[in-house]
């Protein structure tokens, strides 16, 4: 949220760290709700999934990451009664898209109504079973796993039909599958699903959305996500995790280049700690 990165966990108070001057994470002033998921929309702090009512989201002031009153700069709080969890949210500019375990609804940022956000009735259908599959490809677009198969958008596309639905059913049980996570490789328009297996060993099941064609691949993967990097030559990048670090897939040549972007895997070998830096901010 600008220059804030914002952590939680439903369990413990919201955190913030101020990239430049913290030097620890810290509760988040203002006292906003426990949560089990958080999301910026537009110009505001999305806290949903919160502690006692797994329907409902909180957003923060306009613009103001510390402000969480109701009816003051904006913030505000609703609960939903249908669709069960609100699992994910699908950001489309000023609004998002709210992915329930059995429905979606729309919200729209419309100051003038006299609301902060308007919310479209509910639209039953293939809900989101698995809250960190839903992935964002393109404004107003999204793919995720649905409890029945994958899915795209809105209009409830089938995506993994014939493919790959009743395939990730035999190799994995209902509970792995609730934990499939995707993130999205913008430079080849694909997405990697990371799934676990009986053994609750995880792989990467991939989806090009431009082509529309489904891979699999048996590298076992233990983390997935997107990375920025500071200015690194390879040499630096070599002395700094000599043995043991394995990215298991980059882009390109971002990984030298100043906040490039790239998609990275790691595997179950144990990282290093560079010399000179007390922790490492994954495992």
């Amino acid at each position: 949220f600008g220059s804030r990165i914002i952590a939680t966990n439903l369990t413990d108070d919201v955190q913030y760290y101020d990239i430049g001057t913290s030097t620890d994470f810290a509760a988040l002033p203002g006292t906003p709700p426990k949560a089990r998921f958080v999301k910026v929309v537009g110009d505001f702090l999305v806290l949903f999934q919160l502690d006692g009512d797994k329907s409902s989201l909180h957003w923060s002031g306009i613009n103001n990451s510390e402000q969480w009153v109701p009816g003051e700069e904006l913030s505000d709080t609703n609960s939903f009664p249908d669709g069960e969890e609100l699992q994910a949210i699908s950001v489309n500019g000023s609004g998002a898209t709210l992915a329930f375990r059995k429905g979606f609804r729309t919200m729209t940022f419309a100051p003038d109504s006299g609301y902060v956000f308007t919310f479209s009735p509910y639209m039953e259908g293939n809900g989101c079973a698995s809250p960190l599959s839903l992935v964002d490809i393109g404004r107003g677009d999204f793919v995720y796993y649905s409890g029945t198969g994958f899915f795209r958008g809105l209009s409830q596309s089938p995506i993994g039909a014939e493919r790959v639905d009743n395939w990730i059913t035999t190799v994995s049980s209902v509970d792995n599958r609730l934990n499939i996570k995707g993130v999205a490789d913008p430079f080849r328009k694909i997405v990697f699903f990371r799934y676990e297996d009986d053994s609750d060993t995880g792989y990467l099941l991939g989806y090009s959305w431009q082509l529309d064609r489904w891979f699999q691949s048996d590298t076992a993967v233990i983390g997935l996500g997107v990375f920025a990097t500071s200015a690194l030559t390879l040499e630096e990048i070599d002395a700094m995790f000599p043995s043991g670090f394995a990215l298991v897939d980059a882009t390109g040549d971002n990984l030298v280049d100043e906040g490039g972007l790239f998609i990275a895997g790691f595997d179950g070998v144990t990282v290093p700690v560079p010399a000179g830096i007390d922790s490492i901010p994954f495992s």
